[in-house]
């Protein structure tokens, strides 16, 4: 595109300025003052300037020029000011931007005073609305010193350079449409409309032409690759549909990233893949100013968007989320818990309640579906799903008992549901999570429970789930034998496991069944031999739950006619299951049965009046760790009536 000139205007002593051509010609206002110029000054050599007086700015009707009066489409312009400022900036002051230029072309060149210094500001007009590019990073404009301002727009972005450097720019987009002014008759005024506008420093040289000379398009070529161009670009391309409205306070580093705050949010821009800026705005914005200082979010990765969930909204980041729902509080999940929690997500997990709170060594985050938690410098982080491993977990200590989660919850395969006769098997549902300092286990039947230390490694030892005992089903807890002193115990559900302190050692207490070995008689009918038959009698917590008789006049009655020895060596037939305190037994004691045996001596006639030989009874129970102490024999009975000797026992099922 070849370049057109339409004002070019540098100064003499005259009172006429004109372009280098002769066009464009000018008398300047009687109090104009002319006073010296730079001279020579980056290429050029400007002899004088002139100062606007209070009468009036110089005006330059530009109707004759190539500009056309209306809806003149701009592609490639360029505009250049070599300016002086008289007065200083004065710290906290807020005087008025005062106009240097202002145009019926698409620009305005202002000089603005900023809370630490004075800048240029440069103004356009797009289709959209009237918005302006500032100086990045600020530059000093101090009094009596030159400098020159270079404004061009190229295609889609307005660039600024000052004193031949760019400092800033910003981006329209791809459907930028820069225009000039609409009106009859197009102007340029030089040093401001009104007195309270008007520039009072010195003006040596005026541009304006249409194009770009060659030795400013790799500036702006750079500049494109700046995070002011990428951020200010995606402002122009939201406009249509949300105005963040204008920036409130200058570009600035944020990490890795550059974040510009707007009147209505903040864009956020990061040197990444995605090459692109993101808009963040409301709560989210709110939450992520409060919280990003405590925990790593990272940059951030995509503007506010639906996550396809009731109306939860969300704001992604490099490493973390921030949410914003109608029903829970804003809240984010960031850094480890982020990386190990997005791969289930919402639809396992649900949205976060709270932020993560600190907790010793750590962190801990609760969401709809669980909680996570993440011990610092581990490599990974994991969540307690179910609620009722959560609830068991927290009510029996938490982390500062079993220390943090060290792996995900998962289904125990290959287990079975104890077979009912006549009915087929089912698999089990067993759900397993490893801790620090133990491992919870869960099944409808038991509920959540962990095992731990010498408990859990005799419990191994046996094979774990798949032993006789079953799963843990109370929790570990001192042992009320109080002759045993500093030991513990835990219920299972098929049997109790003892852990002795002094001397240290581990007592698996499996089902069992009582054992009869012997009972000897002494004879009863003037010292003959005794008929001897005898009815167990088995109870639990009171309740009878078994009895029999055997003996004479019974399936094996010959062996005991006209015997005072009755030697037995068998189970009677009950599986009895050792069972803790509070594992749902009456009023929370622990589990103890009841065994008695009443034997008598059959008389042939009449039936009922048998001899009463003796009653032996004893408790099987936690204080003997049900009959399954080290070195018990059993229970042994001597001279209780016409019973000389008895002994009997608790022994494993089988």
């Amino acid at each position: 595109m070849p370049i057109r000139t339409l004002v070019d205007w540098t100064f003499s002593g005259a009172r006429r300025v004109s372009n280098p051509d002769g066009s464009l010609a000018v008398d300047l206002p009687a109090d104009t003052s002319i006073v010296d110029g730079p001279g020579a000054f980056q290429g050029q050599i400007l002899p004088k300037a002139v100062i606007v007086g209070f009468s009036g700015p110089i005006v330059a009707p530009i109707a004759a020029l190539p500009v056309g009066t209306t809806h003149v489409e701009f592609q490639r312009f360029h505009g250049r000011i070599v300016f002086q400022s008289k007065t200083n900036h004065r710290p906290g002051s807020s005087a008025p931007d005062k106009s240097i230029l202002h145009s019926n072309l698409p620009f305005d060149f202002l000089l603005r005073s900023t809370s630490d210094s004075m800048k240029v500001a440069a103004f356009t007009v797009t289709s959209v609305r009237r918005d302006y590019t500032e100086t990045y990073p600020v530059p000093g404009i101090f009094a009596n010193d030159w400098h020159s301002a270079d404004i061009i727009y190229d295609l889609d972005t307005l660039f600024l350079l000052l004193d031949g450097k760019a400092v800033s720019c910003h981006g329209f987009g791809r459907t930028a449409h820069i225009e000039a002014h609409d009106v009859p008759s197009p102007t340029l005024v030089i040093g401001g409309t009104e007195l309270w506008n008007r520039f009072s420093g010195a003006i040596a040289h005026i541009k304006v032409e249409l194009g770009i000379p060659g030795n400013l398009l790799a500036l702006t070529n750079a500049a494109r690759n700046t995070p002011q161009w990428f951020i200010t670009t995606k402002l122009e391309t939201l406009r249509p549909t949300f105005d963040l409205g204008n920036s409130i306070i200058d570009l600035q580093p944020e990490g890795s990233s550059w974040v510009q705050y707007y009147q209505y949010g903040a864009l956020f821009f990061h040197y990444g893949i995605e090459q692109s800026a993101f808009e963040m705005h409301g709560q989210i914005l709110e939450a992520w100013k409060t919280h990003h200082t405590t925990e790593d979010f990272g940059y951030l990765r995509s503007d506010e968007v639906s996550t396809n969930v009731l109306d939860v909204r969300a704001s992604n980041f490099s490493n973390g989320t921030i949410y914003l729902s109608p029903i829970h509080p804003v809240a984010g999940i960031s850094g480890q818990i982020w990386r190990d929690w997005s791969n289930e997500g919402l639809k396992v997990w649900g949205f976060p309640l709270t932020w993560r709170s600190d907790i010793p060594n750590g962190f801990v985050q609760p969401m709809e579906n669980g909680s996570w938690y993440y011990k610092t410098g581990a490599q990974h982080a994991y969540g307690i799903k179910s609620a009722t491993f959560l609830h068991a977990y927290n009510n029996t200590g938490g982390v500062y008992k079993w220390g943090f989660p060290i792996s995900s919850q998962i289904q125990v395969e290959g287990l079975w549901n104890d077979p009912i006769p006549g009915s087929p098997t089912f698999p089990r549902i067993v759900y397993r999570q490893e801790f620090e300092n133990g491992t919870f286990f869960w099944s409808q039947k038991t509920g959540a429970h962990a095992v731990a230390g010498d408990i859990r490694k005799a419990w191994l030892e046996q094979g774990g789930i798949l032993n006789t005992l079953g799963l843990p089903n109370a929790e570990e807890m001192d042992n009320p034998d109080r002759r045993k002193p500093g030991s513990r115990l835990q219920g299972f559900e098929k049997g109790v496991i003892i852990a002795y302190k002094n001397p240290a050692s581990v007592l698996l207490v499996k089902p069992f069944q009582i054992y009869l070995s012997y009972i000897l008689t002494k004879g009863n009918d003037g010292g003959g031999q005794n008929d001897i038959y005898f009815t167990i009698s088995i109870s639990e917590y009171g309740r009878q739950i078994y009895q029999e008789t055997h003996g004479y006049g019974h399936p094996s009655e010959a062996p005991f006619q006209d015997k005072n020895m009755l030697t037995w060596n068998a189970k009677f037939p009950p599986v009895l299951i050792p069972k803790p305190p509070s594992t749902n037994n009456i009023e929370g004691s622990p589990s103890q049965f009841t065994v008695t045996f009443d034997v008598k001596d059959d008389d042939d006639w009449p039936r009922g009046n048998d001899d009463d030989l003796g009653v032996v009874s004893g408790n099987v129970g936690i204080d003997n760790a049900w009959g399954q102490e080290p070195h018990l024999r059993g229970f042994l009975t001597q001279n209780r009536d016409h019973i000389k000797e008895m002994l009997w026992s608790a022994q494993p099922q089988g």
